[in-house]
C-alpha cells in the first residue's frame, strides 16, 4: 500500500488535487504502514467534510482501511481502528452496504 496521497499522486494512481489532499469539498489523509516481520501492511482513509449543514460541502464523514469496507458517520469524523493483528473495525461509524 501506498504511504500517503503524494505518493498515490506521484505515481499518476490519483490525481494530483486529491493527492494535496483536498477535493470536491472535502478532505482527504491517508496513512499507510508498510509490513514489518510481525505487523502486515495495512492503511487508514478518512474523507471528511470542509464545513457542514445547510450550506456545507457534505454531511457524512467516510473511513476506509485494507478491508475494502467504507464506513460512514454523520456525527463526527471516524477515527481510525487499531493497528494489525488487533480488529480494523473503527470505533464508531455504519458500514455501508
Amino acid at each position: 500500500f501506498a504511504l500517503t496521497l503524494s505518493v498515490l499522486a506521484s505515481e499518476g494512481s490519483v490525481d494530483s488535487v486529491l493527492g494535496s489532499g483536498a477535493k470536491s469539498g472535502y478532505t482527504f489523509a491517508s496513512v499507510g504502514a508498510a509490513s514489518t516481520t510481525t505487523v502486515p501492511s495495512y492503511f487508514d482513509t478518512n474523507a471528511n467534510p470542509q464545513s457542514t449543514g445547510t450550506f456545507g460541502t457534505g454531511n457524512r464523514y467516510f473511513y476506509s482501511n485494507e478491508t475494502f469496507v467504507i464506513w460512514q458517520a454523520t456525527d463526527a469524523a471516524i477515527t481510525a481502528a487499531a493497528a494489525p493483528p488487533g480488529s480494523r473495525v473503527p470505533s464508531s461509524g455504519i458500514a455501508l452496504q
